[in-house]
């Protein structure tokens, strides 16, 4: 799974869009608000793996070139990251909102 392209922006209750190869598996996406933190960019890791603690969201749509999925309500506004999980444990992630920083 690659997941190259991520709809943006995007607040807790709307609907997120990952689009990318191979998804056509995917059996959920677990979705984290990354913390507030000094200004910078987020690194690679941080952007792409959510925590263990990461929620998991039933996809609402899934084809082999993009997974559709509501961002949990619950969350505040922000950046996210996102990793769909595959049937075969293979993932692929994407972080959210990344241009609405200033």
């Amino acid at each position: 799974m690659v997941v190259f392209w991520a709809s943006s922006p995007v607040a807790p209750g709307e609907t997120a869009v990952l689009v990318g190869s191979g998804l056509e598996g995917a059996a959920g996406v677990a979705v984290e608000c990354l913390p507030d933190a000094a200004v910078g960019e987020p690194s690679d890791e941080d952007a792409r793996i959510p925590s263990a603690s990461a929620g998991i969201v039933e996809p609402a749509q899934v084809t082999e070139r993009s997974v559709k999925f509501v961002l949990p309500e619950a969350g505040k506004p922000g950046l996210y990251t996102a990793r769909v999980s595959g049937v075969l444990g293979k993932t692929g992630g994407r972080s959210l909102n990344e241009e609405i920083i200033a």
